[in-house]
């Protein structure tokens, strides 16, 4: 017996799977109708032990609810009896004998799935079991004789004495009965559920969870025997007890994990099928985030205010985000949405503090939602800011307007998918990378002004003086000056100048992605500029105005300056100073090997999938890089 109960499951399975159980699963059952009928049976069994046998009770039995088996299911007669014939023709069986009696029926049995190799086990017990004590309870009858005959035949005490001084082991048997059907109706909903194992690996095989069901009815089976034998033997069960408990709570701590990610996923086809066809934006909201109210400064609202409005949802990581953007007309609504996987005591304050602070509308949310699941999967939501723009009835009408809304701010309003594509479309793209530099905006209100914006590392500050010094020397040339030549320059170079242009630039950048292509020599010159942000050679941008002509690294720029007296003769033969400047650039760029890196934020939106190097137009490779630079 120690040496069953010390097999590893790997043992069990390797030993089941090699002689007891065919390649193909070819005979079909209807389990839980047969089931249905076990249960009945069982039930009544153990209750008549309980109540007449053990007791003395009168005959008359507590109703027991049960269901009913479907009307056209056909008994397995044939196997139930030869499994019978197994069961009742064996004596008192030692650990070996139980199992090689397991492994017998289940060879009868190979052609079945697991759970009905166990159900119709269990089937052929419940049969013998109800006669025994059926018989047993006819004793107490008008006809005794008919009891006493019956009894002979299938050796079974029928003196309530007789059976009353095995009372213990009837009430371990009864236990033992209960937790099989117990971990057959647990067994049952875990294979249900298992397509919803989280992990995809079960803490049980049902192979051996079938294997102990077998060789517990297998020991019943046995105890019966000696019940109805002249002799009280001792036969503890207490093993099969223990061993049937341990593998309920495995499967039920298992099926805790199934029943919340069948949960989660029925939620989520909520969200999708609302989100599929809204027609109100406050049902919409409450689906998506599971709640009724809405959280404004230190105060909490009805999510009913949202009712017939346009909303704007700002979905973000629990940071402060600043839209800029004044929403005067009360149709409109923006709601603050952060994500937090999980909430400390620390982030709480932190929410506190934010919400306090935050101009807008809050939705806090407990615990990650089914709509929150949606948000990332769907709308693609991977951490940094986004703006999901909604109408009064919840359709989507933008899902990502946070570019388009930090790049071109109330010149997009109402920023719906149109407003992009018409924004977007505009050739005078650093008109509004610039918007929130002053002095840039002052030098570029002069249309005929040549305007050099440049900037780079703070390393890189000798370079920025040089730069500054060629242009210095430029101006002063008499070339310049007989052409009334207007050049200004800005540096950008201040960690906080760098971060705000950069920020800007990325979002110009993603909508430009983002957008059928319109205008791709504008959209070449920006991403010249963009795979720039990481190198060490600078940048720099030549713009007429708030026209931008070129944009390229910081060196070649240089080289193009220093090179002044080779291109200026262009300039002096009536050639515009930008195209002088550009064609120059090129030849450079013509002569010099070059490696260009583009980083794309894998955030709201798809990376596109082939990206044309903007320098020589060749594919690009494609690279995964991971970051995390805090403190930035």
């Amino acid at each position: 017996m120690t040496n069953l109960f010390s097999m590893s499951d790997e043992a069990i399975k390797q030993k089941l799977c090699d002689c007891t159980h065919a390649n193909t699963e070819t005979t079909t059952l209807d389990v839980d109708s047969l089931y249905v009928i076990v249960k009945t049976i069982l039930n009544h069994s153990t209750q008549i032990a309980e109540e007449v046998i053990l007791q003395n009770y009168p005959a008359q039995l507590a109703m027991i609810e049960e269901k009913i088996p479907k009307p056209d299911f056909s008994v397995p007669l044939c196997e139930l009896k030869q499994i019978a014939c197994e069961l009742s023709c064996r004596e008192a069986l030692t650990g070996e004998m139980t199992d090689k009696t397991t492994l017998s029926i289940l060879v009868k049995l190979s052609n079945y799935p697991w759970s009905a190799k166990a159900v119709l086990t269990l089937a052929a017990f419940a049969m013998e079991f109800a006669d025994f004590f059926l018989i047993a309870m006819l004793h107490k009858s008008v006809d005794q004789q008919l009891a006493k005959s019956l009894g002979t035949l299938k050796r079974v005490l029928t003196k309530h004495s007789e059976l009353q001084k095995r009372r213990r082991a009837i009430v371990d048997l009864n236990v033992l009965i209960k937790l099989l059907l117990q971990v057959m109706e647990t067994m049952f909903e875990w294979e249900k559920l298992s397509a919803y194992d989280p992990k995809g690996k079960p803490v049980v095989s049902k192979t051996v969870v079938a294997y102990w069901i077998v060789m517990t009815v297998v020991t019943c089976a046995t105890k019966v025997t000696i019940l109805a034998s002249d002799e009280d033997k001792a036969f503890d069960v207490s093993a099969y007890t223990n061993k049937l408990r341990d593998i309920d709570t495995k499967l039920k701590e298992q099926l805790k994990a199934y029943r919340l990610k069948k949960e989660e996923e029925d939620d989520y086809r909520k969200v999708m099928s609302v989100l599929k066809d809204p027609s109100n934006i406050v049902e919409v909201i409450k689906i998506l985030f599971s709640t009724e109210v809405l959280i404004h400064g230190s105060t909490e609202q009805e999510i009913d205010v949202l009712s017939k409005k346009h909303v704007l949802l700002l979905i973000s990581r629990l940071e402060t985000i600043d839209l800029k953007i004044s929403m005067n007309d009360e149709n409109y609504k923006i709601v603050w949405v952060p994500i937090v996987e999980e909430w400390t005591d620390e982030l709480k304050s932190s929410f506190v503090t934010l919400s306090k602070k935050m101009p807008y509308h809050i939705i806090k949310l407990d615990t990650v939602t089914a709509g929150v699941t949606f948000i990332k999967k769907e709308w693609d939501f991977k951490g940094q800011p986004m703006v999901v723009v909604m109408n009064p009835q919840g359709k989507v009408e933008n899902h990502n307007a946070f570019h388009l809304i930090r790049t071109w701010g109330m010149k997009a309003f109402p920023f719906r998918r149109d407003d992009e594509k018409k924004v977007s479309s505009e050739v005078n793209w650093i008109d509004p990378v610039m918007n929130e530099f002053p002095a840039a905006k002052q030098l570029m209100g002069d249309e005929e002004n040549y305007i050099f914006f440049y900037g780079g590392k703070t390393k890189l500050q000798k370079w920025n003086e040089e730069f500054k010094n060629k242009l210095e020397k430029i101006v002063q040339d008499s070339i310049i000056k007989n052409k009334n030549i207007t050049i200004k320059w800005l540096d950008l170079g201040t960690p906080e100048e760098a971060k705000t242009f950069w920020s800007r630039l990325q979002s110009m950048f993603m909508l430009k992605l983002n957008q059928e292509e319109t205008d791709p020599a504008s959209t070449r010159e920006i991403q010249k500029l963009f795979s720039n942000q990481k190198g060490d050679d600078g940048w720099a941008v030549l713009t007429k105005g708030s026209v931008a002509k070129i944009a390229g690294d910081g060196s070649t720029f240089l080289k193009v300056l220093e090179k002044f007296d080779e291109w200026k003769e262009n300039v002096e033969k009536n050639k515009a100073f930008e195209v002088a400047f550009k064609d120059y650039y090129s030849k450079i760029m013509e002569q010099t090997s070059h490696c260009c890196r583009l980083d794309i934020p894998i955030v709201a939106g798809k990376a596109p999938e082939h990206m044309k190097c903007a320098e020589c137009e060749s594919p690009m490779e494609m690279f995964i890089t991971y970051k995390c630079c805090k403190g930035d």
